[in-house]
């Protein structure tokens, strides 16, 4: 991808010609990933749906290794980008939601696996980096990057996929210059077998306050 300064001569002198939505390198918002021991991220969820709190949790760095942060004793684990590993007895593998670097119009897809009391489940998603957006939190007003997507999860293992299946949609807004989690959740989902075609979960997930070292 050509910086901005490049691209724009080469446009001038037309040599190339820019497609919709096309970004360059200096629109791209890059990822801090420099957590230190003592970070804080608060936050809150409400349900959509009946619009009550249900509760508040912090995250505290406890310690950071190589490829991983570790928050509260081990009670949760993540990647340097805020990818899931464990979250209390649930274990994940290959989370690949959070990205090293954001611009507008990028499109991905993530296939992963997670084990709840020895039942394996397999989560398939497509989202894509939507817009920037700047929004208000208990936290603050933040420039952020909007990530959509959507995408089912089913337990079982290849042909052997049984009980019901999710079909979910979720919004991130994330400031990942400025902070190391993510800003703003919301998430919902459905089953799909006969009537439940209804969304039975809708939440969102708000940063109240973070401490973190520069």
């Amino acid at each position: 991808m050509m910086n901005c300064q490049t691209l724009l001569g080469a446009l001038l002198a037309g040599l190339v010609l820019l497609p919709p939505g096309a970004a360059c390198a200096d629109d791209a918002v890059k990822s801090d990933t420099h957590y230190s021991k003592g970070d804080r991220y608060s936050y809150r969820t409400v349900d959509l749906f009946s619009k009550v709190n249900r509760g508040e949790q912090t995250l505290t760095v406890t310690s950071v290794r190589d490829d991983k942060v570790v928050f509260n004793n081990g009670e949760i684990e993540a990647d340097l980008l805020g990818n899931d590993i464990k979250v209390y007895d649930q274990n994940f593998s290959d989370v690949a939601m959070f990205l090293p670097e954001y611009v507008v119009g990028q499109k991905g897809s993530t296939r992963y696996r997670y084990v709840i009391d020895g039942r394996e489940y397999l989560v398939t998603a497509d989202f894509q980096i939507a817009a920037r957006e700047t929004i208000t939190v208990p936290a603050g007003t933040f420039d952020t990057v909007r990530i959509e997507g959507k995408g089912y999860r089913s337990q079982g293992r290849g042909l052997h996929m049984r009980g019901t299946n999710y079909v979910f949609e979720y919004k991130f807004w994330v400031a990942p210059d400025k902070v190391r989690r993510f800003v703003a959740q919301e998430y919902a989902e459905r089953c799909t077998v006969l009537r439940c075609f209804v969304w039975t979960e809708r939440a969102r997930t708000e940063l109240v306050s973070f401490q973190q070292a520069d």
